[in-house]
């Protein structure tokens, strides 16, 4: 039977919010053990998974660009002065923080206890932002929810900015695009996993990238 790895976890010490996080997981990995599932581990490096972010976001980039290209010929202007560039940074931060959100308010409307098994933080040895479900979900729940900031943080700011030759609007959605990289390599990875088993359940990884599977 897998178990959870704890050797990356070994070399660095966890916060108060992973810890009890984990100390969660195991409750839950308990439960649905005694049930007959069997527990297996799917997670990526945060280097890996920063450095293919951008690669598996180009045929998302793709189709807004080219329609801004095809619309406004010529338009692109970005110019800043110094108040609109801090506006400017302070929209794309805002958008980091909205994406987090989303993740959590779709994860949130699949899950029995809701948002009380969501949580936010910050994965601080690579600055990155994270949003977590303590709480096993169906494979195409985990994979929706994944994926939705993509779309509403993504592609949507990102096609309407390019419809409307609104640039900044523009630029932060493809921004967004790249920042879902590593949610489309896990929502992929999922996609292609295929289990013999009749049921499986999804649970996010209490304190690394990726997620487990729990089958019987």
């Amino acid at each position: 039977m897998n178990r959870v790895k704890k050797t990356d976890d070994k070399q660095r010490k966890l916060t108060k919010a992973e810890q009890k996080r984990q100390e969660r997981f195991e409750i839950t990995r308990a439960e649905l053990e005694n049930k007959g599932y069997e527990m297996k581990e799917h997670t990526l490096g945060l280097v890996y998974a920063n450095f293919m972010a951008f690669i598996v976001a180009i045929p998302f980039l793709i189709s807004p660009v080219l329609i801004y290209l095809l619309i406004n010929p010529g338009r692109f202007n970005f110019s800043l002065g110094l108040l609109s560039l801090w506006l400017f940074l302070f929209i794309y931060f805002a958008a980091i923080v909205l994406h987090e959100l989303v993740h959590g308010i779709t994860w949130a409307a699949f899950a029995e206890n809701h948002f009380k098994s969501i949580s936010f933080g910050i994965m601080l040895e690579m600055l990155t932002p994270y949003c977590n479900c303590s709480e096993p979900l169906k494979k195409w729940q985990y994979i929706v929810g994944s994926l939705m900031p993509l779309l509403v943080v993504g592609m949507i700011p990102a096609i309407i900015g390019a419809l409307t030759a609104v640039t900044w609007l523009f630029l932060i959605g493809l921004f967004m695009i790249v920042g879902a990289g590593g949610d489309i390599i896990v929502s992929f990875r999922l996609l292609k996993y295929k289990s013999d088993k009749n049921e499986v359940v999804v649970y996010d990884h209490p304190t690394k990238c990726g997620f487990i599977t729990f089958e019987r």
